[in-house]
């Protein structure tokens, strides 16, 4: 033991170290992040940058950030310039959403590489999500300018742009990057929702099909997808879309929302409601009276007029909006031959309605001059 210990003095201090390194790779390998975190505390030199910076990383692999942040302010107080100290307590502060306490170390990095693309896109992100809009668009153009190829740099650009409402400029930008590589899907699913905010619905169609053909599943992409085809009155392919997003276990309401509308087109009601349903079943409060009142108006098709009512009543109980108090007076009217009923819930509408709104004011007029004149 004696011996160990006398050869273990006279070995160089690079040999050393080598040896020490080696046995906490040989911990992180095992992922056994408590015993290389008390082997390199034992043998740390406070002023080696190297140790103090595996220690960093070791604490970060470990998930206790609190350490790691410590840890690598202690290699910046050694060394300000370390880019790589800077990098991972901005990681950690934005998957922490701390934005605010990103950005100084993103500037650093910006500032220690000048011209980086990379460097100058991570700081525009982190400005925007902060909501420091001008500089970080800015910085972004920037970017956009030193690397127009860098996908994630494109898409950020694109959204801030559809978030202007500058879908051609938006359109112009993705088309250009997807001349040159198709392959990355938020790409695609990007143009897809630009394309369906400036209504080039055939875009928005071939670019669907283009994701479903490489069995890419991309839920809010396909929910746009689902809509053009609808406005398009290609209903069998909204239905088409619905399944092969459930095949592939990952079921959308608002695409399951479109095709139950597209069975309501080609008049298969009860495969629309079961749709629906489901759609029930998984949505949220908001949603909820759109689903109620379409399964009315697939109730009425199958001629089942007091289910339609009643769901179209809790349509509106859901929403109070007054037209669907409208629906049920002339589900009353038409359909059930009960005047008596349709006037009163006529009458809730007018009292509820808007009659300042271009539609409803023909309503209004309608109504007051068939059920309510003073005569």
């Amino acid at each position: 033991m004696i011996r160990t210990l006398l050869l273990l003095l006279f070995l160089p201090t690079t040999s050393l170290l080598a040896q020490q390194t080696d046995s906490v790779m040989e911990y992180l390998q095992e992922q056994d992040y408590p015993r290389a975190i008390a082997y390199q505390q034992t043998h740390l030199d406070t002023n080696n940058i190297k140790q103090q910076s595996l220690l960093a990383y070791t604490y970060y692999q470990a998930g206790n950030n609190s350490e790691a942040i410590n840890t690598y302010n202690k290699v910046l107080t050694l060394d300000s310039t370390n880019v790589s100290a800077h990098q991972y307590i901005a990681n950690i502060c934005l998957n922490q959403h701390a934005n605010a306490l990103a950005i100084p170390h993103l500037r650093r990095i910006a500032a220690l590489r000048p011209g980086n693309s990379v460097a100058i896109r991570q700081l525009s992100f982190a400005l925007l999500n902060n909501d420091e809009v001008e500089e970080g668009f800015g910085l972004l153009l920037q970017a956009y300018k030193l690397n127009p190829g860098d996908p994630k740099t494109v898409n950020r650009l694109a959204d801030e742009r559809m978030g202007q409402e500058m879908y051609t400029a938006a359109d112009s930008i993705l088309d250009v990057y997807l001349q040159k590589d198709s392959t990355q899907p938020f790409i695609v699913g990007t143009a897809i929702r630009c394309n369906y905010y400036l209504k080039n619905y055939k875009n928005c169609i071939t670019l669907g099909k283009y994701l479903m053909a490489h069995e890419i599943v991309l839920s809010g992409a396909m929910s746009y997808v689902t809509a053009a085809s609808f406005v398009l009155k290609d209903y069998q392919f909204c239905v088409d879309i619905n399944t092969y997003m459930e095949d592939r276990k990952n079921p959308s309401e608002q695409v399951m929302y479109y095709a139950a509308l597209a069975y309501t087109k080609l008049k298969f009601y009860e495969e629309s409601n079961k749709l629906l349903n489901t759609c029930i079943d998984l949505a949220r409060s908001k949603n909820l009276p759109d689903y109620y009142a379409a399964i009315a108006g697939n109730d009425e098709g199958l001629k089942l007029y007091k289910p339609a009512i009643a769901n179209m009543d809790t349509a509106y109980y859901l929403s109070r909006e007054p037209m669907h108090l409208y629906s049920i007076g002339r589900m009353y009217d038409v359909n059930m031959k009960n005047q008596a009923a349709a006037k009163k819930y006529y009458k809730r509408y007018l009292q509820e309605g808007d009659s300042t709104d271009k539609q409803e004011a023909m309503i209004y007029k309608y109504l007051k001059e068939t059920y309510f004149t003073t005569k």
